[in-house]
């Protein structure tokens, strides 16, 4: 904010104040100050004249200015920020909350950043219990906050309230993302990815994609299949591959690759190709078709047209199919080739782990080591009883080893 220039007696008094915060003598400072801002009534003048005080130590008669100084131009809002920062620092958190919430609604980010750090600093249901009122009377930004603020404080229940009671498409999209993070069960999370939904107009592909597959993971064939047609209205591949998806789960191959065979003349993005050339294989794994699939992605995860990331999951997948068929050596060498494509990410840890697990189990549990490969093929062939019952000898067999507690965790995951 731009000050007016000061002449004559006043820029003295000024200088004199100056002088007086510099060397550490903030009361006189505050003084001088107010015999030039008295008449000024400027805003930027009065902001100097503060941050002068601030720096000079003199926190105390900075407020003191700002208070005044909000008398003087007869705006009550008037250096907020400032005066937070003040309380704040002193940790006089409720009253820095008070402050911040004068912010509403032009400054939403930088109230919402400040008050979690209050949360952080002060605890989340002081935080909550201080600003409440204030937020809820702000609207849709100030309910967005709030949304953050229960979050922190682990109140998911009144997050979920407060996020039923937003109607800004833009602050319902975000508080979906953040209690989609918050660890929610998975049906309140889709309640509330339904809510977002229906208020936006079923406009979000991302969010439709992720209702889809969560449908489908539940068996609710017929629910899936309403959120990809409404998908096929704006994208009809992100549908189709999800259709191919929802087929997986359903044991039927045939027609996941019909109809990703039928996208695949659509053309369209690049990622949408290759996610369907990595489902293509999944689905002829499933189907017993082996050596197709193997020769898929071999030839993916060595296209250098195609995305790094897209050939490390050709190249894991690939590695996982050596693992099914016991093929130990071929296994490791192609999720050591996996890691050589991108030593970041959630599939090169997958890789190194299995690197390490057949590593340090090979030796005196290669049989177990073998089934365990067996299970994961009876798996991605549909046959979940087969697998369950694999899973489960190994982890009897092999109590307290790391390939026994992998065969919990898979068999936990089939159940």
């Amino acid at each position: 904010m731009a000050a007016q220039p000061l002449r004559g007696e006043e820029a003295r008094r000024w200088q004199q104040a100056l002088l007086a915060a510099q060397q550490s003598r903030p009361q006189e400072a505050l003084e001088l100050f107010k015999t030039v801002l008295g008449d000024k009534k400027d805003p930027g003048l009065f902001q100097q004249a503060g941050a002068h005080l601030v720096r000079g130590g003199g926190q105390d008669q900075a407020e003191a200015l700002y208070l005044w100084g909000r008398q003087v131009l007869k705006k009550p809002e008037a250096f907020a920020d400032k005066l937070a920062e003040i309380y704040q620092s002193q940790a006089r958190y409720d009253m820095a909350v008070a402050e911040w919430t004068r912010l509403l609604p032009q400054q939403v980010e930088l109230v919402r950043a400040r008050l979690l750090e209050i949360g952080l600093n002060a605890g989340f249901d002081k935080a909550v219990a201080w600003s409440q009122s204030r937020l809820r009377s702000a609207g849709d930004p100030g309910r967005s906050i709030l949304v953050d603020l229960y979050l922190g404080s682990r109140n998911y229940r009144k997050a979920r309230e407060i996020f039923f009671e937003l109607r800004d498409v833009a602050y319902l999209r975000r508080g979906w993302e953040r209690l989609s993070a918050s660890g929610l069960p998975p049906a309140q999370r889709m309640e509330i990815l339904e809510y977002y939904l229906a208020r936006c107009g079923w406009s979000d592909v991302e969010a439709m994609v992720e209702l889809g597959d969560y449908f489908a993971e539940e068996r609710r064939w017929n629910k899936a299949l309403e959120v990809f047609d409404r998908l096929s209205r704006q994208d009809r591949w992100r549908a189709a591959l999800g259709r191919a998806r929802l087929h997986l789960k359903q044991g039927d191959q045939e027609k996941a690759l019909e109809q990703l065979e039928l996208a695949a003349g659509w053309g369209g993005a690049d990622t949408n190709r290759w996610t369907a050339r990595l489902l293509q294989a999944q689905a002829r794994i499933a189907a017993g078709q082996e050596d197709l699939a193997a020769n898929s992605l071999r030839a993916m995860a060595l296209d250098s047209t195609v995305k790094a990331d897209y050939r490390q999951m050709a190249s894991f997948a690939r590695a996982e199919l050596f693992l099914m068929q016991g093929a130990l050596d071929s296994a490791l060498a192609a999720y050591r080739g996996t890691i050589g494509l991108g030593y970041e990410g959630d599939v090169s840890n997958d890789a190194l782990l299995r690197i390490l697990l057949i590593s340090e189990q090979r030796g005196d549990r290669i049989e177990d080591l073998k089934k365990y490969g067996q299970g994961l093929r009876l798996k991605a062939r549909g046959d979940f009883r087969g697998a369950l019952d694999i899973f489960s000898q190994i982890a009897r067999s092999s109590p307290r080893t790391w390939l026994g507690d992998q065969s919990l965790l898979e068999a936990a995951a089939i159940w």
